[in-house]
């Protein structure tokens, strides 16, 4: 990050940076200084203007999903995103872990809580 830092204060950043998006639009390669790293497209939730954030490993990604597998050619929802690809957090630190606390989980067994529901309130009669 510092050196990257640096070839944008000198102003030799196109030199220096080159990267590259695979067809999927998921994954991508960096390559700067003769150094290669590897990343991965992840979704921030509700952001105005950036709203996916390159992720780099110096090593090469274990993927699993190009192996061939059954539930590939299943027809999905073009509309959802894969978990894989899911940021947990926002750009600012108030959105940390923001998909956890606004989108727990429900209650499966609706009549555990409609019988908790009628126990508080007949103690509150």
């Amino acid at each position: 990050a510092d050196k990257i830092n640096e070839a944008i204060n000198v102003g030799n950043v196109q030199d220096r940076l080159y990267i590259n998006i695979d067809q999927d639009l998921r994954h991508g390669d960096v390559l700067f200084d003769d150094q290669m790293l590897h990343g991965k497209f992840v979704d921030f939730y509700k952001t105005a203007d950036v709203n996916q954030m390159l992720k780099i490993l110096k090593e090469e990604p274990h993927d699993e999903t190009e192996k061939e597998s059954p539930n590939k050619n299943k027809k999905t929802d073009p509309n959802k995103v894969d978990k894989e690809y899911l940021w947990p957090h926002g750009i600012t630190p108030p959105l940390k872990n923001v998909r956890i606390r606004r989108f727990r989980k429900t209650l499966k067994k609706k009549k555990v809580a409609i019988r908790l529901l009628m126990k508080a309130l007949l103690s509150l009669m």
